[in-house]
């Protein structure tokens, strides 16, 4: 694999897709994957983490590139955690349809740069089996919120450690919550609480966690792009698809609210054209 050529801008755009990717990180439901899948730097994110000393360029080409993101991404959930907070109590649907809307405004690019003269029938049950198991998921519905965790101690320090590690995770892969599983083992509001007072101590033991995570997950993705490609993104569709459908907050209550639901989706689908135009750019330049 070989990477486009720098452009001044391109850190800027990069720091701008982490943040993205970090406030998606903040909403149980949407999958920071998902979003970089969106953004079209999925691929050379997971190569620069999975093979951060051997990939093209070296390690020096890789900090070049995760360094924007990585800052983006962190203030994107230290930024963005009373925003969405926000967002989430006062218009929980309207955050859902935009979200929506930017995921299946994606997916044409996604399905064309992930499988593009590739495509088998024997993909399919990928895609079906992942888009199921979300399916399932959305059906499971969202455990209740818990007391959050404010004081590190021996043992907190080994939950929090093991949950960033588990959330992180499953935030790496596209249409898997890292907020979700983050709500499934006690740790989303201990997570989001951390982020609105920035705490340090909490913080700096989750992220411990999270770099490990992140880590081992990238290098078995990468792994499998390499050697299962259009099993491996088929079944990234399918989570992708599948993850419009456990944010579906429900049909809207009145004609006066469908309007603004439907313009919203379609702020989202506008959003995620001009990512996808982006990484159109960036896929023609690595071709």
């Amino acid at each position: 694999m070989s990477y486009p050529n720098r452009t001044r801008l391109e850190p800027v755009v990069n720091a701008a897709k982490g943040a993205l990717i970090g406030a998606a990180n903040t909403i149980p439901g949407v999958s920071g994957g998902t979003l970089a899948v969106v953004t079209g730097i999925y691929d050379r994110l997971v190569e620069a983490i999975a093979h951060f000393f051997r990939g093209p360029g070296g390690w020096k080409v890789n900090v070049r590139f995760l360094t924007p993101v990585v800052i983006g991404v962190a203030v994107g959930i230290l930024a963005f955690a009373r925003v969405v907070d926000f967002f989430l109590q006062t218009y929980p649907d309207q955050t859902a349809f935009f979200f929506i809307g930017l995921i299946l405004g994606s997916l044409p690019f996604i399905v064309k740069t992930g499988l593009a003269g590739r495509f088998r029938l024997a993909y399919v049950p990928a895609g079906a089996l992942t888009f199921g198991v979300l399916v399932v998921m959305a059906m499971a519905g969202r455990p209740p919120q818990t007391e959050p965790i404010t004081t590190v101690t021996a043992v907190t320090a080994l939950i929090l450690f093991g949950g960033g590690a588990l959330s992180s995770a499953t935030m790496v892969i596209p249409g898997i919550s890292g907020s979700f599983i983050l709500l499934v083992i006690g740790l989303y509001s201990t997570l989001i609480t951390a982020a609105r007072d920035l705490d340090a101590s909490v913080l700096g033991v989750f992220m411990a966690g999270a770099v490990l995570g992140i880590i081992i997950i990238s290098k078995l993705i990468a792994f499998l792009l390499e050697r299962y490609h259009g099993v491996t993104y088929s079944a990234i569709v399918g989570l992708v698809l599948g993850s419009t459908v456990t944010l579906w907050p429900g049909a809207p209550e009145s004609v006066g609210v469908a309007v603004i639901d439907v313009a919203v989706f379609a702020a989202g689908f506008a959003a995620a054209y001009f990512l996808g135009t982006g990484g159109k750019t960036e896929a023609a330049a690595t071709g």
